[in-house]
């Protein structure tokens, strides 16, 4: 590299400086020139090695075996032992207590598994017991609605028996009635049969005379035809009275 400037001196000259490149560790050479400048008296040519203090290195030096293995005075030091993670018994006692978690893990797993399965069992009861609640529920709406005929029907024959009481109370009625026209007809039989006797008493008497037998004896058959044709009478009455009061259940 070559750097130019004035010379200090004020002689009217210029300096140049050659610096030479070098290696790492090396000092560097500098060489500078006085030139005169253009209109002065020449000077003298001055060369004037300038060497730079040697720049050191920045690498770490390499570790060897006999810095690894001396101390401060140039002695080995004794190797030191081997340094593990975990010491025997611990392993061991690591190795058994992932054993026994593992055995509990096993068991949870196996204490899972059945509860799994009794879940699944009683899944299957709850499912047949909704079945079983569905069919009583069906069950019961059936007999719900029997008990809702049952009770229209109970309602008919309730209705019906009162109809018959109705016609009971009419037939008694009608019996008592009956009885009473049969008691007076019985009384007005009783007072015919005593006076045919007085009749009959009076046509045995000789004394009586013929027409007055005569008249007694068409006044009797009168009486028994009237008699014949009322009876037919209440009997045909009584038939009608007693097929209109028929009791249909």
């Amino acid at each position: 590299m070559v750097v130019a400037g004035v010379d200090p001196t004020g002689a009217g000259s210029h300096v140049s400086s050659t610096a030479r490149p070098s290696l790492a560790g090396e000092p560097v050479a500098v060489v500078a020139t006085v030139k005169p400048c253009v209109g002065s008296a020449p000077a003298p040519q001055t060369t004037v090695d300038v060497k730079t203090p040697p720049v050191e290195s920045k690498k770490r030096p390499v570790p060897t075996a006999a810095s690894d293995s001396s101390n401060g005075d140039g002695q080995p030091e004794p190797r030191k032992a081997a340094r593990t993670l975990f010491p025997a018994e611990d392993f061991e006692a690591a190795k058994t207590k992932i054993a026994e978690q593992a055995a509990t893990i096993a068991d949870l797993e196996s204490s899972l598994s059945l509860e799994t399965g009794m879940h699944q069992v009683a899944a299957g009861k709850v499912a047949g017991l909704e079945a079983q609640i569905g069919a009583m529920s069906v069950y019961e709406g059936s007999l719900l609605r029997e008990k809702n005929g049952i009770a229209v029907e109970l309602g008919t024959v309730k209705e019906k028996l009162r109809r018959v009481e109705n016609e009971k109370k009419g037939i008694r009625e009608a019996q008592h009635k009956l009885f009473q026209a049969r008691d007076k007809e019985r009384e007005l039989v009783l007072k015919e049969v005593r006076w045919l006797e007085i009749l009959a008493a009076d046509i045995l008497k000789e004394s009586v005379p013929r027409s007055v037998l005569d008249n007694s004896i068409w006044a009797i058959i009168a009486r028994f035809k009237s008699l014949q044709t009322r009876a037919q009478a209440e009997m045909a009455t009584a038939r009608a009275r007693a097929a209109s009061q028929v009791i249909v259940l």
